[in-house]
């Protein structure tokens, strides 16, 4: 990114998660190393500042309770208690920083 190494937090067959390094806002050239060498460049656009909450399945909000038990949608996750918040509770929501974020345009 920018001619420096990003960090990978997530791999897919469509889509590549990385903690994006120190670059300044604007247009920035992409590649990605793979083991049968670079990909082709893309240019993607760095944002300053793009906050964002994280998502359970079903779009829904990553939170917590006040007790830091999961408050998602009852069956959310197979084997584990989730319990919805209700109207009017105090939840902790968890977001990106209002750090680098990265447009692409194909």
């Amino acid at each position: 990114m920018g001619g420096k190494s990003a960090y990978i937090y997530y791999i897919s067959p469509g889509q590549i998660n990385v903690l994006a390094p120190d670059i300044s806002p604007g247009p920035v050239s992409v590649t990605v190393m793979t083991p049968s060498g670079p990909s082709a460049a893309l240019t993607v656009t760095v944002s300053q500042y793009g906050p964002a909450f994280f998502l359970w399945p079903e779009s829904q909000v990553v939170a917590t309770h006040l007790d830091y038990s999961y408050a998602a949608q009852a069956g959310t996750f197979a084997g584990s208690t989730t319990v919805p918040a209700k109207p009017g509770e105090t939840i902790g929501g968890v977001s990106s920083p209002a750090g680098t974020v990265l447009t692409v345009h194909q």
